[in-house]
């Protein structure tokens, strides 16, 4: 297996801030504009959002993760750190890159005290029940989908 490193997104992370952009507004049905002013450009600061992606030693683009704050946010969760928009392109899957990006998010609400870590899923319960710790919450409409939101415990 090509060693992975995982870090946060920076500003000359040109064409991987080009991918997250388009694939969150398409895939969360918000402009690029909105994508930037709340996720990309907040993320080169030093709090929330976190944006984490995983390369290869040649600097190969393998997966992201985005770690945020939501607030006024499903079932009425409200204040919660949550897991959003973990992505791993198809010829890197099987590698434990999730599961070491979804490590890194843990860990950041470890140390900065959060008691759980939320996210919400359209089609991917089986694979957070199979990594053990989440539980089902409940589900809720977003957009024009049905998504299911997940909590696991951090312990401090």
């Amino acid at each position: 297996m090509t060693d992975m490193a995982i870090r946060t997104l920076t500003k000359t992370d040109y064409a991987v801030v080009q991918f997250i952009r388009e694939r969150l507004a398409n895939e969360w049905k918000i402009t690029t504009d909105e994508v930037d002013r709340n996720f990309i450009n907040p993320s080169f600061g030093k709090g929330f959002p976190f944006i984490y992606i995983a390369s290869t030693s040649d600097g190969t683009f393998a997966g992201k993760i985005i770690l945020t704050i939501e607030q006024r946010w499903f079932l009425g969760i409200d204040n919660a750190a949550c897991i959003s928009g973990l992505f791993v392109p198809k010829e890197f899957r099987g590698r434990r890159i999730a599961r070491k990006l979804i490590a890194i998010c843990e860990s950041v609400c470890r140390k900065l005290g959060y008691k759980k870590l939320y996210l919400d899923t359209r089609n991917s319960v089986s694979y957070y029940q199979k990594l053990g710790s989440w539980e089902i919450l409940g589900t809720d409409a977003w957009k024009v989908d049905s998504v299911t939101i997940m909590a696991k415990k951090i312990y401090i």
